[in-house]
C-alpha cells in the first residue's frame, strides 16, 4: 500500500522530483518508456535485495510489493480508463458476464458460461 505518512514522505519528495525531472529531461518517448521504468525499478528492487542477506522471504516480499504496485496502478488508473471507454463506446459484455440467454440464476456455480 503506497499509503505512508505524510512525514515519511517529505524525505522522498526532492530525490523524486530529481528523478522525474532526469525522464523528462531525456525526452523519453512514450514506448520506450517501459524500457526506463523497468531498468529504474530493478535498481531499487537489487539495491534492496543486496542490502539483506539472501533469502526467499525477502524475493517473496519484494515481488508481493511488486504485485501490489501493480494492482493498485490497474484500479486507480487502468479502471477508470476503461469505464470511460466503456461508457463512450458502449458495453461489450451482457451482464458483465457473456451469455444473454441465461438468466443470472440459472448459471451453476463454478461451471464455466460459454
Amino acid at each position: 500500500m503506497p499509503y505512508i505518512d505524510q512525514r515519511s514522505r517529505q524525505k522522498f519528495e526532492k530525490p523524486l522530483a530529481d528523478l522525474f525531472a532526469a525522464i523528462d529531461a531525456d525526452g523519453v518517448h512514450p514506448y520506450d518508456m517501459a524500457g526506463v521504468l523497468n531498468y529504474l525499478l530493478t535498481r531499487i528492487l537489487f539495491e534492496q535485495a543486496d542490502q539483506h542477506a539472501p533469502s526467499y522471504a525477502m524475493y517473496n516480499m519484494l515481488i508481493g510489493v511488486l504485485e501490489c504496485c501493480k494492482q493498485e496502478f490497474y484500479r486507480r488508473m487502468v479502471v477508470p480508463h476503461e469505464n470511460r471507454k466503456r461508457d463512450q463506446n458502449g458495453e461489450v459484455f451482457k451482464r458483465g458476464g457473456g451469455r444473454d440467454d441465461v438468466p443470472p440464476n440459472d448459471i451453476p456455480e463454478g461451471k464455466p458460461v460459454r
